[in-house]
């Protein structure tokens, strides 16, 4: 056995001496080098041919403008809030396509968030709508209304209304102040909060009435003056004169 390995080592010095280290190593490399399609051996060189792959972009978070061709599509996510100690209630997904009211019971405003999430289709662009929160049951109390795309995100920014019957108008592609688009994924998150962010429910468990309306066409900006002009007979001073 030990002249076994005897005759190993010496075969081995023999070829690190004949073709040197970096050589053999190289001769050895498992696996081929990247982009090493159809590899050749030339004395104590390996020659790749083929094309080698793209330098593809980084994999997400990190995205750059442009992917190099060949890549696979590099999609940045998006971000993240954290809704901190608050205990979040799942209100689950749902359409403006159907016209939804959900009676639920939510516990003091500064300790649970209530969050509905909602996806417009292509179909719905030029859409409007609206999702309102009323009292139910529970006595009148102060419910703030939040609208994002980033699910937590509870800011001033995103406030909707902070009162005790606040509503969100929204549409796909047009004008509201929640405006999404086609395959956006946006969170309407409430709480028992007043306005400056007090506590506005003292009972353990408050009432809330959710409804979500259905779409509708989005207003026309002439809808106003179009309504004076056609509205209501003329003036006295105004009509025919009899003869």
């Amino acid at each position: 056995m030990k002249g076994a390995r005897l005759v190993v080592w010496i075969a081995l010095g023999i070829a690190l001496g004949y073709y040197g280290t970096a050589a053999f190593a190289q001769t050895l490399t498992v696996p081929l080098p990247a982009g090493c399609t159809a590899p050749t051996l030339s004395g104590t060189t390996v020659s790749c041919g083929g094309t080698p792959p793209p330098v593809c972009a980084p994999t997400p978070p990190v995205c750059p403008a442009e992917v190099p061709a060949g890549c696979a599509p590099c999609t940045q996510p998006p971000p993240t809030a954290s809704c901190g100690d608050l205990r979040v209630v799942d209100g689950g997904e749902f359409s403006f396509s159907s016209q939804m009211t959900r009676a639920i019971q939510l516990g003091k405003g500064d300790k649970e968030v209530y969050i509905l999430r909602t996806t417009p289709a292509a179909v719905d662009a030029g859409r409007r709508s609206s999702i309102n929160i009323v009292e139910h049951g529970s006595g009148i109390h102060a419910k703030t209304l939040w609208a994002s795309k980033v699910k937590c995100e509870m800011t001033d920014a995103t406030r909707q209304g902070a009162n005790s019957s606040p509503s969100a108008w929204v549409s796909v592609n047009g004008t509201e102040k929640v405006n999404m688009a086609p395959g956006e994924t946006w969170y309407f998150m409430f709480r028992n909060l007043t306005y400056s962010g007090k506590n506005s429910c003292s009972s353990t468990r408050c009432g809330e009435l959710i409804t979500a309306y259905l779409w509708q066409a989005a207003r026309d900006v002439n809808e106003t003056t179009t309504a004076v002009q056609k509205g209501g007979p003329l003036p006295k001073r105004d009509q025919p004169k009899k003869k």
